[in-house]
């Protein structure tokens, strides 16, 4: 739900500086589709990208941090239990 709601933020604010594309794919794609053909005449826009991105990810480590350390979510390396090790 948490990230749902991120991500639609995230999207909302892309929308709200003008900044639209085939995002979806991952970084190489957007790179070779989006950046490498169009920097010449669109690097204005790649920077907003840049900067949204950045702060963003500063967002999405302080909102699940948060909740993480709040609500004692058990990630990996977070247990409790020792871990034995059993030899034959």
């Amino acid at each position: 739900f948490v990230h749902a709601v991120l991500a639609a933020i995230l999207a909302t604010t892309e929308y709200a500086f003008g900044v639209v594309g085939d995002m979806g794919g991952g970084l190489i794609e957007l790179i070779t589709k989006n950046w490498i053909p169009m920097w010449a005449n669109h690097w204005q826009i790649y920077l907003i990208q840049v900067a949204i991105g950045l702060v963003f990810i500063a967002i999405y480590f302080i909102v699940f941090r948060t909740l993480i350390l709040k609500f004692d979510f058990k990630t990996p390396g977070r247990t409790e239990d020792e871990v034995e090790l059993f030899t034959k």
